[in-house]
Formats: C-alpha cells, structure tokens, sequence
C-alpha cells in the first residue's frame, strides 16, 4: 500500500500498455537501473543513456520508451555534469525498486547473472577510461565466463561491454597464436639442431 503500491501499480500499467517488444526492452532497462550495495540492498542506479542501448540498437530506439516512465514520474532524466549533451537517466523513487513485484521478481530470477554483467560493465567502462590499454582486458577463466553469460544474455549487452568482450577475446586469440608459433620455431630449431649434430657426428665417425 501507500506510496510504494501507487508506484508499483503505475509502472504496470505503463508496462502493460507496451508492446511485447517493448516490454522486454522496459525489462532490461529498469534491470540496468539498479544496483546491490555492499550490505546487499537495492538500489537505484543512475546510468548513462548510451548503456542502456541495446546491441545493434540506437539511443532513438529507447528515448520513446524511457519517455512513457519519465512521463508519468517513475523515472527521471538529466545531463552529466562536464559533459555536453551527454544524458544520464535513474529511477525517480528507490521505493519503487521495494515495491514493484515485477521488477523484484526480473531481479530475483536473474541476480546472479545481473551482478557478473554489472562487473562486466565496471570493467568495461575502466577500460575505455585508460585508452583501451590490452592490461585491462579479460583472460582465462574470468574470459570464459564472461563468454557463457554472454552466449545467453547478449541482448542484456551494451556496445561498449560487448566491444570489450570482442576485444578481450581478440588478445587472447592473438596470445595463443604468439604461443603456438613459439613452440613451432622452437621445435623446428630443436630439429634443426639435432640434423647438425648428428651430421657433426657421422664426419667425425668417418674421419677417425
């Protein structure tokens, strides 16, 4: 009840009046707007308009929905501050994160998973920052399942995390090849090696 339910039952009905494409769009916006602190509580999440665009997708494709909740005061939007023209856009109420079932139960389904993209995207984000220097990009394990949610969740992806990704990807493919063609050069000067020796031998062994 009370201010929570208002809210909850708004955003289903602005939810309900979309349609199903828009929907799952709606979906993983609200679930890129929120976040779990370190005392595992949620929170809302203010977030950069160009990371909520899907892959593929454009910041135009979103605006209209984004507009439906800003219209009817579940979501706001702004500027970022230094920036120009640069729009950022967060839940209005952190009530309604509490108070919406919907919302609550997208989470709970899928909590695991929305905290490795979350990490995904803190990584990806610090890569860009420092030049997309190779240091920051993923390798091994971390690679791996960073790949297996991404097989299953891509549409949840922004450009920029699936950049990363890509990215990541490339180095370590480029890395395995540095590798392998060590160990061919290797093999080859061993061959090589013992060709002279045992030719060192056998002039040796005719001369004496």
């Amino acid at each position: 009840g009370g201010l929570g339910g208002a809210l909850g039952q708004q955003a289903d009905h602005v939810l309900l009046t979309q349609p199903a494409d828009e929907q799952e769009l709606t979906r993983n916006i609200f679930m890129g707007l929120v976040s779990w602190d370190k005392d595992e509580i949620l929170t809302r999440r203010r977030v950069r308009l160009s990371e909520l665009v899907p892959p593929g997708g454009s910041v135009s494709k979103i605006e209209p929905i984004l507009q439906r909740y800003i219209d009817a005061r579940l979501l706001v939007a702004g500027t970022v501050e230094d920036t120009i023209g640069d729009s950022y856009v967060e839940i209005a109420h952190d009530v309604l994160i509490r108070s919406w079932p919907r919302l609550l139960d997208w989470l709970s389904r899928d909590r695991e998973v929305l905290l490795a993209l979350r990490e995904l995207g803190e990584h990806a984000r610090e890569w860009q920052a420092k030049g997309k220097n190779r240091s920051f990009l993923y390798r091994g394990a971390r690679l791996q399942q960073a790949e297996a949610g991404a097989a299953m969740f891509a549409n949840r992806m922004n450009a920029l995390e699936l950049e990363f990704l890509r990215a990541s990807r490339s180095a370590t493919n480029r890395q395995r090849r540095v590798v392998l063609l060590t160990a061919i050069m290797t093999g080859i000067i061993m061959v090589v090696l013992a060709i002279f020796g045992f030719v060192q031998a056998s002039r040796a062994t005719q001369q004496a």
